[in-house]
This record gives C-alpha cells, sequence and structure tokens, in this order.
C-alpha cells in the first residue's frame, strides 16, 4: 500500500514533480518566512500540483486521453485500404473422435469451404483491376494471368480412404502441379502488387565455403541490400 502512491506518481508526468518546499534563512521568524514570496510561490504551485494529482484530474486526463488515441486511432484506420474480400475464413475446429471424411461431411465444414472458396476467388489476380501499392492511375485493365488454369482435383475411387488418396499417383502429380501452379500465381500476384516499383530484388546466394558474415559483407550482398532498401522505400511511400 505504501509503494502505491509512487506508482501513480511515476505514472503521471503531465503533473510534473512534486514542488520543493523552499529552506528557511537563518534567524529568520516563521512568520516573516511565510510571508517571503519564495513561500507563497511554493504554496501556489503545491496547490496546482495537489489539483493535477487528484483522481478526479487525473481521471479527465486519462480520458481525454483515451479519446485522443481513439479518435487518431479511427482515422488511421480510415486511410488504410479496404480489403473487399474481407479476412479469410476461419476453419472450423475438428470435434474429437470424428475422422477426417466424416468431418469434411459435416454442414459446417462444408459452408467453410463454400466461403473459401468465393474468398479465394474473390482475392485471386484476376480480379485485381491496378496494383494496390502504386499511384500510377493508368492501366486499369484487368490483366490476365500467365499460369492458365488451376490443376483439377482428381476424385477418389469408391472404398479408398483418405490416407489412401493422398498416397496415390493421381493424387502425388496433382499435388506436384497445384505447387507449380500456386507458386506462379503467387508471383503474378507480387507482380500485381508492387505495381511500379518492379519485383522484389532477389537475394544473392552464398558461396560455399563462405561464412555468414563473409557473406554479408561481399559486394553482391552490398549491392542487394541497396537494391533492396530502395525497393522498400517505393512500396512504403506508394502505401502512404
Amino acid at each position: 500500500m505504501l509503494i502505491l502512491p509512487s506508482i501513480i506518481i511515476g505514472q503521471n508526468n503531465d503533473c510534473g514533480d512534486r514542488p520543493i518546499k523552499p529552506k528557511r534563512i537563518e534567524n529568520q521568524t516563521i512568520k516573516n518566512f511565510k510571508k517571503s514570496a519564495s513561500f507563497i510561490n511554493y504554496k501556489k504551485n503545491l496547490k496546482e500540483w495537489k489539483h493535477c494529482m487528484s483522481p478526479l484530474e487525473m481521471s479527465e486526463r486519462d480520458s481525454k486521453r483515451l479519446a485522443e488515441q481513439q479518435k487518431e486511432k479511427l482515422e488511421n484506420k480510415q486511410n488504410e485500404p479496404i480489403n473487399k474480400c474481407g479476412d479469410r475464413p476461419n476453419k472450423p475446429k475438428r470435434p474429437k473422435g470424428t475422422s477426417i471424411d466424416e468431418f469434411r461431411q459435416t454442414p459446417t465444414h462444408i459452408e467453410y469451404r463454400k466461403n473459401l472458396k468465393i474468398w479465394k476467388q474473390c482475392m485471386s489476380p484476376k480480379e485485381l483491376t491496378k496494383p494496390i501499392f502504386s499511384k500510377n492511375p493508368q492501366n486499369t485493365e484487368v490483366i490476365e494471368s500467365p499460369c492458365g488454369k488451376k490443376p483439377i482435383k482428381p476424385s477418389r475411387k469408391e472404398g479408398m480412404n483418405h490416407e489412401e488418396y493422398k498416397q496415390s499417383s493421381e493424387y502425388k502429380s496433382y499435388r506436384k502441379q497445384l505447387k507449380k501452379w500456386e507458386g506462379c500465381e503467387e508471383g503474378f500476384r507480387n507482380d500485381l502488387l508492387w505495381g511500379d516499383c518492379g519485383k522484389k530484388p532477389t537475394k544473392p546466394p552464398r558461396s560455399e565455403g563462405v561464412n555468414h558474415e563473409e557473406y554479408k559483407q561481399s559486394p553482391e550482398f552490398q549491392a542487394y541490400r541497396q537494391i533492396m532498401k530502395t525497393w522498400k522505400q517505393c512500396i512504403d511511400a506508394n502505401k502512404n
């Protein structure tokens, strides 16, 4: 309990430190000391400080500060680009004792997959009309993806369980094609997002036998860092 006042004082810098009482001059009477300009000024400052440190005054200041912070946060949020697609749908949790196949047949998971498909279509680069991080007003036409159509997932044969299906050659081939297609789509999407800043600089590979510190001091890495810094500045400038 004795520590609490010091914590409160330490957390409130608006009021400053408590005024220091002036020292009485030698042979000066208490009456003359209390009538002196230094003591009168001290009493005035002490009264103002106590008023500032009162719980009511502190509460009002905190409320005002919170209101200003809330207003600033709201203004910053209004200036942020709005994602018309919204957040990615949350995947529902599988109940204990339910197999993957049973869980995928539940209305909850079916609804989740439906919403996820709609969200992915909305977030597809084909839906973008212009680079998000670009101030260039030109080029507002829809740009077609060069990656082609998304690979079609093979159907599972009757009587085959989930694990057997994942180990089949058809599914493995599909996963390989899907990974390649997703990499292509990600690169295409990044090109659109980065806009007039160009592609993200590629980090140079580290030569065999070169340790981390030597690699960081190499001319290739130093040049890459400078190019990356310029590229990031372009991205940040176009965001604002």
